[in-house]
């Protein structure tokens, strides 16, 4: 018998709790704290080791996370979108767009190193000295901050 993936939420109010993984027609549709946006960031899945007891991955799922979390790469699954995910559906459209999996690392042809040509359009860091920060001696203060 294949159990369930859970999803361990902090309620603040109650402590932590585990409940069922979530779906469209759970209840995280029915508990109104999960209408809240910031409860939703809050509990975000934002580590692969969270995701991994949430939701059984394939082999390549579990390289994809394993690699793009040495290489920093940042991840945020809020559980209203977690539901919406089919744990039993590897190909799952909405499950495909969270989850990394290796192949999305593989150079294949027409793949472009700055699809969105930023690299031609980078601005350099403008560094703004006032005349009084000057006379203290101060350098580099960078303005806005």
């Amino acid at each position: 018998m294949e159990l369930a993936p859970t999803f361990q939420v902090d309620t603040s109010q109650h402590g932590i709790q585990e409940f069922p993984s979530p779906s469209p027609r759970s209840l995280w549709v029915l508990l109104p704290f999960s209408a809240d946006w910031r409860w939703q960031l809050q509990n975000s899945l934002s580590r692969p080791e969270q995701l991994a007891a949430s939701l059984p991955l394939s082999e390549s799922e579990r390289r994809g996370l394993e690699v793009l979390g040495e290489r920093g790469f940042p991840m945020a699954i809020t559980p209203y979108y977690f539901g919406l995910i089919d744990p039993h559906d590897e190909h799952c459209p909405i499950r495909r767009q969270v989850v990394p999996r290796l192949e999305e690392l593989e150079l294949v042809p027409g793949d472009l190193a700055d699809p969105l040509g930023e690299e031609a359009h980078e601005v350099a860091l403008v560094r703004a000295v006032g005349p009084e920060v000057a006379e203290e001696g101060h350098r580099g203060v960078v303005a806005g901050l």
